[in-house]
């Protein structure tokens, strides 16, 4: 153990190929452990280096950061060998396309980010999500799932998902809350695609819309009666 290289943060995250700022990130939410301690220093390990590299294997696949930690939280190693076999509606869709949400149920295919995005950057940046690395990895996820795409320093969405941000921040709602009810709503179109197998495909575009309707009434029936339940029970 004792000839085993040790690295400062700056060190590992040159070797792992990100900034330290990402490194705080992943520990934060529990994908690395924390460093050793040696007298006043933190020290990582090949061990640390080694885990950043598998999280970055698989992030390549199409893995959130979300469904990492689910699978290291259960004691499982990062086993990119089950990518391939794994059921659709554990990994997140490979395309890199976003559609505007003010477009969902007319049955069109998603535009390309690249020819129709709103910047979301100033947003982030007047909520200081810089700042936050909890936020940050959120954003990280909707990048991985094409909900949010970057184009050159700024990051872009659909024009529907930007508006829809911004009205629920001016009436109070913090920018990271709003960014994980995206990533949850993503996340669960990934499973519901998964689960619906070839019964819905691009070929059919009215089902998916009922099935959109479907998923949306009842989202919203249960979030009005989860309020509302709470409300009389604050109140």
């Amino acid at each position: 153990m004792g000839d085993e290289t040790r690295f400062s943060l700056g060190e590992l995250a040159r070797a792992a190929g990100m900034t330290t700022r990402n490194v705080r990130a992943y520990q934060t939410r529990g994908l690395i452990p924390p460093p050793l301690r040696v007298g006043r220093r933190s020290e990582y390990t090949t061990h640390h280096l080694e885990r950043l590299r598998a999280i970055h294997r698989a992030r390549a696949q199409g893995a959130t950061l979300t469904l990492i930690s689910d699978c290291l939280s259960r004691g499982d190693t990062i086993d990119l060998t089950r990518l391939p076999s794994a059921s659709a509606h554990e990994w997140l869709p490979g395309p890199r396309v976003s559609a505007d949400l003010t477009d969902a149920g007319t049955g069109r295919s998603p535009v390309p980010q690249q020819q129709r995005g709103a910047d979301l950057s100033p947003l982030l940046d007047r909520a200081r999500v810089a700042d936050d690395p909890a936020v940050l990895a959120v954003v990280e996820d909707l990048l991985s799932a094409g909900v949010v795409a970057r184009h050159g320093r700024r990051i872009v969405a659909g024009p529907g998902l930007v508006a829809a941000v911004t009205a629920l921040h001016r009436r109070g709602l913090p920018v990271g809350l709003c960014l994980t009810v995206a990533l949850r709503a993503a996340e669960g179109a990934a499973d519901l695609a998964g689960r619906l197998g070839t019964e819905v495909t691009s070929g059919a575009p009215e089902v998916v819309d009922h099935v959109a309707d479907l998923a949306s009434g009842v989202l919203r029936g249960v979030l009005y009666g989860t309020l509302a339940e709470r409300a009389a029970t604050t109140g």
